[in-house]
C-alpha cells in the first residue's frame, strides 16, 4: 500500500511539473505543434526526470543532472514551440531556477512547520517528501506565472487582478491536497499549526470562489454594456442617416426639375450634376444584414473609413454565417483581418480594392478577405507576412490575434499571394462541430 501511495504521489507531482512547463512554453512562445504529436513529445519531459532521478541516486553529480535536464527540455521546446534555440536555453535555465526557488520554500516550510525532523528525514519519509513536492510546485508555478506575466509574448492578456485569481485557485487547490494527505494519510500527532493551516486552507478556497465569481460577473456585465452600447450607437447612426435619406428625398424633386432644364440646354452640364448626385448619395448603401448585429456594425465603421482612404469594397457575408462564434472572437477577426487588409491596399498606387466572404456548409465556416499589394509580401516560417507595419510589432500581432482566436475552434488561417494580380488572400477556417461545442 505505501508502495501505491509512493508511485501516486510521484506520478501527481510529476504531472504537474509537467504541466508547469508547458503552461511556461505556452506563455513565452507559438506553439507548433498540437494534438497526439505534442502530447508524445510532451511525455519525454517527466520520463527524462525520472532518469535522472534514477542516475542521481547511483551517484551522478548535481552539475550533470541539470544539465542532462536543460538538455532534455531544450529539444523538447524546440520541437513544440518556435523559438530560436538560444532563447528556449536561456528561459530553461530560468525555469529551472524557479524550481530550485519551489524546492527550498518547501523545504523551509516543511521543517519549520514540524519540529522533531531534520533535512534528511524528508528525504527518507515519502509522506514529508511529497508534501514537499506540492508546496514546491505552488512557488514553482508562482515563479513562473510571475515570469510569464513579465516577459512573457501577452504580457499585456492577463491583468494583475486575473493574474491573482488563477495563482489563488492554483494554490488552494495544491494546499487542499497536502491537507487531505496530513489528515487521512500521516499521523500527524506533533504538527504544531495543523489548526493554523486548516483555516488558512478554508480561507484559501472560499477566497478563490468569491474572486473568480466575481469577475464572472464583472466580465457578463462587460458584455452586455458592449452589446448595448454597439446597440444603441447602431441605432443611433441608423436614425441619422434616416434623418439624411428623408432630406434627400425632399430634395429630389428640385434635383429632377433641374436634370430636366439643364439636359435641354446643355447635356455635358447634365451629366455632370447626374455624377455629383450619385457621389452625393453612395454609401447609402453600407447597411449591412448578416444576421450579427456586431458583424453588422464592424463592416459599417469598417467600410465608411476604406471609403475615406479611397478604397473600394465587396462584401459577401451569408446570412447567419458568423451566429456561431463569440463576441470577442468575432471581432478579433473581423476587426484585425480588415485593418490588415487595409493597410495593404493604402501603400497600393493603383486600384484599391477589399473583399470580405463568409460562407458556411455542414463542415465549416470558411471567411476570407481579398486585397491589393503594391509590394510582394515576404511570408516568414509561420506563414506570416513581413511589412513595414512589423517593425512596431502591430502587424505580427494583428495575425497572432487572429491565430488564437481560430486556434479557439481548432480552426486554422492561410494566406495565398496571387502575384500576376497582386492579390493578398487571407482564409481563415472554423470548423463548425467546434462552434457548437464551445
Amino acid at each position: 500500500m505505501d508502495l501505491i501511495f509512493k508511485l501516486l504521489g510521484d506520478s501527481i507531482i510529476l504531472l504537474i511539473e509537467t504541466i508547469i512547463y508547458w503552461f511556461f512554453g505556452n506563455g513565452l512562445y507559438d506553439k507548433k505543434q498540437k494534438g497526439v504529436k505534442c502530447g508524445i513529445i510532451l511525455a519525454v519531459y517527466p520520463v527524462s526526470v525520472v532518469l535522472a532521478n534514477y542516475w542521481s541516486k547511483q551517484g551522478l553529480p548535481f552539475m550533470l543532472k541539470a544539465f542532462f535536464l536543460i538538455t532534455v527540455t531544450s529539444i523538447m521546446f524546440k520541437l513544440l514551440f518556435y523559438a530560436n534555440l538560444r532563447s528556449i536555453i536561456i528561459h530553461q535555465l530560468i525555469a529551472f531556477l524557479c524550481s530550485l526557488i519551489g524546492d527550498s520554500f518547501a523545504m523551509v516550510i516543511i521543517l519549520a512547520i514540524r519540529d522533531d525532523i531534520e533535512l534528511s528525514n524528508i528525504y527518507d519519509n515519502y509522506i514529508l517528501f511529497m508534501q514537499a513536492g506540492f508546496i514546491a510546485k505552488i512557488f514553482h508555478f508562482l515563479c513562473i506565472l510571475l515570469f510569464i506575466k513579465r516577459f512573457g509574448k501577452e504580457t499585456n492578456h492577463y491583468t494583475l487582478y486575473e493574474t491573482f485569481i488563477y495563482m489563488l485557485q492554483g494554490i488552494s487547490g495544491l494546499a487542499s491536497l497536502v491537507l487531505i494527505m496530513n489528515l487521512f494519510i500521516y499521523k500527524s500527532s506533533n504538527y504544531k499549526i495543523q489548526p493554523v493551516f486548516v483555516l488558512s486552507v478554508c480561507l484559501l478556497i472560499l477566497a478563490s470562489y468569491f474572486v473568480f465569481y466575481r469577475r464572472n460577473l464583472e466580465q457578463e456585465v462587460m458584455k452586455v454594456h458592449f452589446y448595448n452600447q454597439g446597440q444603441y450607437e447602431y441605432y443611433a447612426t441608423l436614425k441619422q442617416e434616416n434623418l439624411n435619406i428623408k432630406k434627400m428625398y425632399e430634395d429630389m424633386k428640385n434635383h429632377l426639375s433641374a436634370i430636366r432644364n439643364l439636359s435641354k440646354e446643355n447635356q455635358d452640364l447634365s451629366n455632370s450634376y447626374i455624377d455629383k448626385c450619385l457621389e452625393e448619395v453612395e454609401g447609402y448603401n453600407e447597411f449591412f444584414d448578416t444576421g450579427n448585429q456586431l458583424a453588422d456594425i464592424i463592416l459599417y465603421e469598417k467600410c465608411n473609413a476604406a471609403k475615406i482612404h479611397n478604397i473600394k469594397t465587396k462584401i459577401m457575408i451569408q446570412k447567419g454565417s458568423l451566429n456561431n462564434l463569440e463576441t470577442i472572437d468575432l471581432c478579433a477577426i473581423l476587426t484585425n483581418s480588415f485593418d490588415n487588409a487595409m493597410a495593404g491596399c493604402m501603400q497600393c498606387r493603383g486600384d484599391r480594392l477589399i473583399q470580405v466572404k463568409s460562407i458556411t456548409n455542414d463542415a465549416a465556416v470558411i471567411f476570407t478577405i481579398k486585397n491589393n499589394y503594391e509590394t510582394l509580401p515576404v511570408l516568414d516560417t509561420k506563414g506570416i507576412p513581413i511589412s513595414g507595419k512589423q517593425i512596431n510589432e502591430e502587424h505580427g500581432l494583428v495575425m497572432q490575434s487572429l491565430r488564437i482566436a481560430a486556434t479557439k475552434y481548432n480552426g486554422d488561417v492561410e494566406i495565398s499571394i496571387d502575384k500576376e494580380k497582386k492579390e493578398v488572400l487571407l482564409i481563415v477556417m472554423i470548423p463548425v462541430a467546434y462552434q457548437k461545442a464551445s
